[in-house]
Parts: C-alpha cells; structure tokens; sequence
C-alpha cells in the first residue's frame, strides 16, 4: 500500500508539471513573439490592404490558443479574471481551474485508498479542490479593504492637486504617486486608459467594476456628476473624503462589536469537523460507522444541513449592513 500511494503521488505530480510547462508556453516561443510584436510595432506603416495592426487590450485566459478562444467565447471565465484580478494574482482562469482539479483529484484518491467509500471521498475532495477559491475571495477581501482604508487618503491628494490648479489627470497621477498600493494600482489603470484615449466616464466606471465598493461608487458619481452639471469638485470630493472616513469608522465599530459573534460562528462550526478528523485517527473503526451503515450516514448527513443552518443563522444575525 505504501508503494502504491508513492507512485500515484509521483504520477500525479509529474502530470502536473508537464501541464503547467504546456500552458507556461516555452520560453524561447515567447521570446520570439515578442520580438516580433516589437518589430511590427516599429515598422513603418503600410498600405491599408496588407492589414492593420490591432493594438486593443485583450484578456488572456490561458497561455494555450485553442483554449484561450474557447475561454474568450464564454462568460464564466471573464467573471473568473475579474475575481483573480480583484485579488491581485497573476493567475489565468485555466491554470487556476487546473490546480483546483488536480488538487480535488488527488484528495479525492487518497482518501478513497483510505476509506474505501467513493461518497465520503468525493464529498471530501470538493471541499479540498474549493480552497484554492476560498483563498482567492480572502485575498480579495484583503485587497478591498486595504483599497477601502486608503481611499479617504486618495481623495485628499485629489482634493490638494485640484485646489493647486492641476487637471483631473493629473491629479490622478498625483495619487499614483503619493498613495501605495492597491490604490495606486488602480488609479494608475484609470490615468492610462484616459492617456490611450478613453473618456474619463468611461475609465472610471471601468474602475469602479474592478473595485466594486460603495465608497469608491460615492467618488465616482461625484466626479461625474461635477462634469456634468458644473461645480466646484474639490468641494465636492472634500465632503465625500469626510463621508467615506465616517462610514470607514463605523464600519470597524460594527466589526468590533460582532468579532465575538463571528468567532463563535467559525468555531461551531468547525469544531465538529475538526473532532470528528481526531477520533478518526484514534479509532478509525468506530468512526467508519458513520459512513458504512445507513444510520451513520443518515447521522452524518443531518448533523451536515444542520452545521450549515446553524452558520447561516449567525452570518445573518451578525452582518449589519448601514
């Protein structure tokens, strides 16, 4: 049995390597394209029959063209860049896919060589292959509210380039410069999008998607609105600095005052889990009850809908939305 494990672990790990050496490309075919991106670029210009030259942005959703075309075709992939890039992870949606695949599949074959039920590995082998998309919604988590607690910040250096007598790109790249990421990142994709010839509407609603916050929502409509209709916007985003600074300090109370509440939620709810692993280890014969005979699953299964119920109960009790 344990040569057994070794060699299916062997097996799957140079699967693994072999498939992200194919959609990584080959170095020398990358580098051979970029030259010639970069010859075409510098080329003269020629007669408008021979072709023009695309220069649009284009989303990559796999190094591989084949996939990538099927992947352009469909609508779950773009949301799935979109979460990647919230998160700031230089991922493609098909190495992302492909690593949670792999990851359930080999979790699901190991439990199974050591429960012998296809059920229990299975239902455990989606729970494995989804952390990979858990840690890309916590690092999004991560990367809004960092967005969200520098925004105020953000908006000061706006308010200070403008009262200066600078453009609104400019005060753009005064933000770029002054604030750290990931504001920073996202302004300076606002500002170039305006300099490759997109309208300042355009650019920040684009923003506004890829952050999708309602303070930044509040920024947005302001500076829109004040193109529209006229005023003074330094004014303007002034009094919304001082409303998203409120909202950001009554937020973090709120968080204070449900910590406790949250913990207990994550703590019920994982405890049975987390228990039920440890007396597995300690008397794997009597814990197999639960899932070979039809009222231990039926045990399993109710105490499953309930666990989730009961998290679902305090999420609700302790999320306060202002």
């Amino acid at each position: 049995m344990p040569v057994l494990i070794a060699v299916s672990f062997l097996i799957v790990f140079v699967l693994t390597i072999f498939l992200a050496f194919a959609m990584g490309g080959d170095g020398s075919q990358q580098v051979e394209k970029t030259r010639k991106l970069l010859e075409s670029v510098t080329a003269p210009v020629r007669d408008a029959a021979d072709g023009l030259l695309d220069v649009r942005k284009r989303e990559v959703f796999s190094t591989i063209p084949w996939l990538n075309q099927k992947l352009t075709e469909m609508d779950m992939p773009r949301r799935l860049q979109l979460l990647l890039t919230q998160a700031n992870l230089q991922w493609t949606p098909s190495r992302f896919l492909l690593g949670s695949v792999v990851l359930g599949a080999f979790s699901w074959y190991l439990i199974y060589l050591r429960t012998d039920v296809a059920w229990v590995s299975l239902i455990a082998a989606i729970a494995i292959g989804l952390l990979p998309l858990l840690f890309v919604f916590r690092k999004r988590d991560s990367q809004m509210n960092a967005f969200e607690r520098l925004l105020p910040d953000a908006i000061g250096h706006m308010v200070s380039a403008l009262r200066a007598g600078q453009s609104m790109n400019s005060a753009l790249n005064v933000v770029v410069r002054e604030v750290p990421d990931p504001v920073a990142r996202e302004f300076r994709i606002c500002a170039d999008e305006q300099n490759f010839g997109l309208e300042l509407r355009t650019a920040m609603q684009n923003m506004s998607e890829r952050v999708p916050l309602p303070d930044l929502q509040m920024v947005v409509t302001a500076i829109l609105i004040q193109r529209e209709s006229g005023g003074n916007l330094a004014e303007i985003l002034e009094k919304t600095a001082a409303v998203v600074r409120e909202r950001f300090r009554l937020q973090k109370q709120i968080r204070v005052h449900t910590a406790q509440g949250r913990l207990t939620g994550w703590i019920l709810s994982g405890l049975p889990a987390l228990l039920g692993f440890g007396l597995y280890l300690l008397a794997p014969d009597r814990m197999a009850v639960l899932w070979t005979r039809p009222i231990g699953v039926t045990i399993l299964w109710s105490a499953f809908i309930s666990n989730l119920i009961g998290l679902y109960i305090i999420r609700r009790i302790v999320k306060i939305r202002f």
